[in-house]
């Protein structure tokens, strides 16, 4: 029988270890293992967790066939419109999104706000993760104005809550969403609110090396290579531990190693490049 909570204990010692591959394989074991004993729950939970998964390791194909399977047998078992249902459906959103399946995402998100206004009282964090995703979605179409507007209602949502990692990451979306809509200025202020609470106490967490990327970013476009430079590298830490060998650090290097160049830090440039000599080989 499937075991939730060893499934969640295993699943986070491997994340703890930064054993990518071996939580792979545990994922792709653990759900055989659910589906062989005709535990469709079970079944659900893991794809929810290996869509996650392959997101976060940029696997982005893999993350919307997970998505189809999970859609598939949330279907098959009947699931009510309610929160596990409304989950599933957020999560393979998410996937679909990152596989640049956008119009589809945008259309799966609309459906989650109706479920949610079923059950979900007005306020809760649960919107904000939602509108901030929905944001994503629309920048991605190039429809910022709509999107700044859902990331103002998430931001709001989180900031009466108190919730800090939520604040710093709706800061961090909503200073990207200036960004990419060309109004560097703008994009500064919410950053440097994303990045005060992200410099108390969580150093090592992914999303503070999306801020660091994007501080990276607009010090590019001001014409600050050197501190561009450092910016990337400090993102490229933090995405190389959580990650390991991946493309995202691989690009952060990339972008380390070009910014000292063209700031005449050559030696700089070399240094990054040899430290992380596995990376350029990926």
């Amino acid at each position: 029988m499937f075991d939730t909570g060893q499934f969640y204990k295993t699943l986070d010692g491997f994340f703890s270890s930064n054993d990518i591959e071996g939580a792979e394989k545990y994922l792709n074991d653990s759900l055989g293992f659910a589906a062989s004993g005709g535990d469709a729950a079970g079944a659900l939970i893991v794809l929810n967790e290996m869509m996650g998964f392959y997101r976060a390791a940029e696997k982005a194909q893999a993350a919307a066939d997970s998505a189809d399977q999970a859609l598939k047998l949330a279907q098959a078992m009947h699931l009510p419109a309610g929160p596990d249902y409304a989950t599933t459906v957020l999560n393979a959103a998410t996937a679909y999104r990152c596989a640049d399946r956008h119009m589809e995402a945008l259309e799966m998100y609309s459906s989650v706000e109706k479920m949610y206004a079923q059950f979900l009282k007005e306020g809760d964090s649960l919107w904000a993760s939602l509108y901030n995703n929905m944001a994503i979605a629309l920048q991605s179409l190039g429809r910022y104005e709509e999107a700044g507007a859902e990331l103002a209602k998430a931001l709001d949502i989180v900031k009466k809550e108190g919730l800090s990692d939520e604040t710093a990451a709706s800061y961090v979306n909503l200073a990207a969403n200036f960004f990419l809509a060309g109004d560097i200025k703008a994009a500064r202020e919410p950053l440097s609110e994303a990045l005060k609470i992200y410099e108390k106490g969580h150093e090592t967490d992914s999303h503070y090396a999306g801020a660091l990327t994007l501080l990276g970013q607009i010090l590019e476009k001001e014409d600050d290579k050197l501190k561009s430079s450092m910016a990337f590298e400090k993102a490229l830490v933090i995405t190389y531990g959580n990650y390991g060998a991946t493309p995202a650090a691989k690009e952060l290097l990339g972008a380390a190693a070009r910014c000292a160049l063209e700031a005449g830090d050559k030696d700089r440039s070399d240094e990054l490049l040899k430290k992380w000599q596995p990376l350029v080989m990926i």
